[in-house]
C-alpha cells in the first residue's frame, strides 16, 4: 500500500480500492489479455490518483487492442492529467474527426484549450458543446467559461437554462445568483441566494455570499446577522471573519475590521487575508505596516494584480514614487486601459519632476474619459489621497 502515496482519499476508501486492485492483479496473472480487467485496473489507479500507473495500463490495452476508442479517450484524459496537454489535444482532435457530435470529446477539447488559455478555440468547441444537448454539469462548465471571460450575459443565459431544468439544485441557484449580482441584478441575486440557502441552510459559502450581496446594497445590519448565523454553524471559519472585516470596513469601524481580519489570519494563514489586512491598514494611513502585509501576500503569489496595485498605491503614499512606477509598469502591460493605474503613474512622474511622462499619462486618461477626475476621488479607493495634492490638481487643470 505504501507504493501508492498520491491519493487524497480517506483510509477506508483507499483500502477498499487497494483490495480491489489486488484481486484484479491476481486475475490478470491467469488472464493477462483480459481487456475488461485491464480497464478496471486503470480505473482503480485513476480513482487512487495514480495517473502514471493508469496511463501505463491504458497503453498496455492499446498494444493489445489498438483501435479501442474507449482506450484512446482515456489516454487523452490521462495525457492531460500527466502534463502532456498537447498530446492530449491531438488524441481528442483525432477522436473528434470520427465522432464530431460526441459531448465528452467536445468537453475535453473545450476544457484543455480553456485551461491553456486558447480562449477563441475553446469558445468554438463550447458553442458546439451547447448545441450537442449536454447534461447540466457540462452546461455549468460552459457558463463558467463565459463568466471567466467576462461575458456575463451569455453565462446568465446558460445558467437560466440549467436552473429551469433543475430548479431545486442549490449549486446552480447559487451560481446564477452570483452572476445576477455581477450584472447588477441585486434583487434577483438575493432572491435566488435565499432559495439556495433554504435548500442547504448549513452551507457556509452560501451564507458568506448572501452577506456579500447584502453589503452591495448597503444592508449592513442584515449582512451582520447572516455572518453571525454562519459563525454559529462554524465558529472557527476564517472566511466568515474575513467577511466580517469587510463589513466593518464599509461601516467605518476600522478597529473591529482589523480585529476580525487578525482572527481570520490566526485561523488560516491565507495570502488573501494578508492582502485584505494591508488594504485595511492603508485605510488607517498606516502605510508601513500595510506594505508588510501586502508583501506577505505577494510572497505566496507575486503576480496577483489587485495586490500588486495595492502595493504600488502604498508605495506612492510612502513617497516612493520610483518603486511604485516599477510595479505599475508591469501591471499596465496586463491592464493597459485602467485609468486608476494611469493616474498613479501620472502622479508618480509628476512627483519625480518628469513632467513629460506625467503629461503623456494624463492626456491618455483625459482622452479616454475627460470627466474621470471629477468622480475618481469618491469612486476609487485611495484616489482622493493623490488628487488632494494641490500642485497635482493645478497640473491636471492646466492640461
Amino acid at each position: 500500500m505504501e507504493e501508492y502515496k498520491n491519493n487524497p482519499l480517506e483510509q477506508e476508501e483507499f483500502k477498499k480500492l487497494y483490495d480491489e486492485l489486488q484481486n484484479i492483479e491476481k486475475q490478470l496473472e491467469t488472464e493477462p489479455n483480459n481487456i475488461e480487467l485491464l480497464f478496471m485496473k486503470s480505473d482503480i489507479f485513476y480513482k487512487l490518483w495514480e495517473w502514471d500507473y493508469a496511463l501505463e495500463t491504458i497503453l498496455e490495452i492499446l498494444e493489445k487492442k489498438p483501435d479501442s476508442t474507449e482506450a484512446k479517450f482515456k489516454l487523452g484524459i490521462l495525457k492531460d492529467l500527466t502534463g502532456a496537454s498537447e498530446e492530449a489535444l491531438n488524441i481528442f482532435e483525432e477522436l473528434f474527426k470520427k465522432n464530431p457530435e460526441n459531448t465528452n470529446i467536445l468537453f475535453n477539447l473545450a476544457y484543455i484549450h480553456y485551461k491553456n488559455e486558447n480562449f477563441e478555440i475553446a469558445e468554438d468547441y463550447i458553442n458546439k458543446l451547447i448545441h450537442s444537448n449536454p447534461d447540466s454539469q457540462i452546461l455549468f462548465f460552459c457558463a463558467g467559461f463565459y463568466s471567466d471571460v467576462g461575458e456575463f450575459g451569455k453565462a446568465i443565459e446558460i445558467m437560466e437554462t440549467i436552473v429551469e431544468k433543475e430548479p431545486q439544485n442549490p449549486t446552480f441557484l447559487a451560481e446564477l445568483a452570483y452572476l445576477y449580482n455581477l450584472d447588477g441584478l441585486y434583487e434577483d441575486s438575493i432572491k435566488l441566494m435565499k432559495k439556495a440557502i433554504e435548500l442547504e441552510p448549513q452551507n457556509i459559502l452560501y451564507l458568506i455570499r448572501y452577506s456579500n450581496f447584502l453589503l452591495d446594497i448597503e444592508e449592513y445590519e442584515k449582512a451582520s446577522k447572516i455572518l453571525d448565523k454562519a459563525l454559529e454553524i462554524e465558529p472557527q471559519n476564517a472566511f466568515v471573519f474575513a467577511e466580517k472585516a469587510s463589513l466593518y470596513l464599509l461601516t467605518g469601524d476600522f478597529n473591529n475590521a482589523l480585529i476580525s481580519i487578525d482572527q481570520a489570519i490566526q485561523l488560516e494563514d491565507n495570502p488573501v487575508f494578508h492582502a485584505q489586512k494591508g488594504i485595511l491598514l492603508m485605510e488607517k494611513y498606516d502605510y508601513q505596516n500595510a506594505l508588510k502585509e501586502l508583501d506577505i501576500s505577494l510572497q505566496h503569489d507575486d503576480s496577483d494584480l489587485p495586490t500588486l496595485l495595492a502595493k504600488a498605491q502604498c508605495l506612492t503614499l510612502l513617497n516612493r514614487y520610483k518603486d511604485s512606477n516599477q510595479i505599475l509598469q508591469e501591471i499596465v502591460e496586463e491592464i493597459p486601459y485602467d485609468l486608476v493605474i494611469q493616474s498613479y503613474m501620472a502622479f508618480n512622474y509628476f512627483q519625480l519632476n518628469d513632467k513629460h511622462n506625467a503629461t503623456l499619462w494624463l492626456k491618455s486618461i483625459l482622452n479616454e474619459d475627460k470627466d474621470f477626475f471629477a468622480y475618481a476621488a469618491t469612486e476609487h479607493p485611495f484616489m482622493d489621497r493623490i488628487l488632494s495634492n494641490t500642485a497635482f490638481q493645478l497640473f491636471c487643470n492646466q492640461n
